[in-house]
């Protein structure tokens, strides 16, 4: 009876290993889904101020800024919505064409991963951010 009861327990023991194993996966993968929805908040955060900092530079001297740095110049944007969460780099600019007036009109995550999320709450496409 003893041995059976040995048995029992290590077939326990394993259930008990697989479980929490099970618990550990999703635990994690549900905080680095969570990580991942935090910064592209972040990222559209930051990228709605700056955008609305390019449209208020043009407004008021009737250009776009030759470069990022401008806005911090007039005070338009803090230092660190220069810089995308999810990659840590400068954003990508868009520029305008001449018959624009030529300078940097828009911006744009230089990031390959692919969003959770947007704003709206919908999946998002690459070509939204």
């Amino acid at each position: 009876m003893l041995k059976r009861q040995r048995g029992f327990t290590f077939i326990l023991a394993i259930i008990c290993v697989v479980i929490i194993g099970i618990a550990a996966t999703s635990a994690i993968t549900l905080w680095s889904t969570s990580v991942k929805r935090e910064k592209e908040a972040e990222m559209i955060y930051r990228l709605d101020k700056v955008r609305t900092a390019l449209k208020n530079f043009k407004s008021k001297y009737n250009r776009y800024p030759s470069h990022l740095e401008e806005l911090l110049v007039n005070k338009y944007v803090r230092n660190s919505y220069l810089t995308d969460p999810t990659t840590g780099k400068e954003w990508a600019p868009v520029y305008a064409t001449l018959s624009e007036g030529y300078g940097i009109k828009d911006i744009h995550s230089v990031s390959e991963e692919i969003a959770v999320k947007t704003k709206a709450g919908k999946e998002a496409k690459q070509s939204e951010f």
